[in-house]
């Protein structure tokens, strides 16, 4: 049988991932000059719906063929996008939490 669910095969490393995003923000002003967290959050106030409608012709032009081909149609696009959303909302706390205790260093703005 297989796990059509990525959450509960897909283990994120947070730390790292916030480490990279933060990088990678790093050369960008957020909207409204937003922390990188709260950009992060507010890109989640997006209707998933619409993000739904988008991802799907996007994600198979931007992923790795071979990623695509491993994930669908295995994993549909519904979930892969609701897989995002929960990771980016774990990343936006993951971020908020080592400002606050300093095992993340913050991001000049």
């Amino acid at each position: 049988m297989v796990d059509r669910h990525p959450r509960r095969t897909t283990r994120l490393d947070l730390s790292s991932v916030a480490r990279q995003f933060l990088h990678n923000v790093s050369a960008y002003r957020t909207i409204d000059g937003l922390s990188p967290a709260q950009a992060l959050r507010k890109f989640l106030e997006n209707d998933p719906a619409r993000v739904l409608k988008k991802a799907d012709p996007d994600l198979r032009r931007w992923l790795p063929k071979a990623l695509w081909d491993k994930m669908n149609p295995r994993v549909n696009s519904a979930e892969m996008v609701e897989y995002v959303r929960g990771a980016l909302e774990s990343v936006a706390d993951a971020i908020e939490k080592g400002a606050t205790d300093g095992t993340l260093k913050r991001v000049r703005q």
